[in-house]
């Protein structure tokens, strides 16, 4: 885990920040390359806009890479756990042709004990 901070100064704990090849059934899809970043969050899942104000926060880490590197998708993962057990949320930012970022977010339930 490596800890990182962003503009507010609080610590996040990072667990994973990587480049993801847009690749499905081996075809690639270059369009689809992005930077991922996946941290621990101890943010309440309720009442939601917490979290997505921190997953906000996150993703400014990984913002001027994204856009550095000419990327228009980035994601950033609210993880519970660093094994990425049980719940976790998925928020994922495409940006516009006119450079301005949106974003999405889902939750995803995996190995729950």
């Amino acid at each position: 885990m490596h800890e990182q901070r962003p503009a507010s100064g609080k610590v996040v704990k990072v667990v994973s920040c990587l480049l993801a090849w847009g690749v499905e059934h081996d075809e690639r899809h270059p369009d689809q390359d992005a930077f991922t970043l996946e941290y621990l969050s101890a943010v309440p899942r309720d009442p939601p806009r917490e979290l997505e104000r921190e997953a906000l926060e996150v993703f400014e880490l990984i913002r001027p890479i994204s856009e550095e590197w000419r990327l228009s998708l980035a994601t950033v993962t609210a993880l519970r756990t660093a094994e990425r057990t049980g719940t976790y949320d998925v928020f994922v930012f495409k940006r516009s042709a006119e450079g301005a970022w949106s974003h999405s977010s889902q939750s995803i339930t995996r190995n729950k004990e």
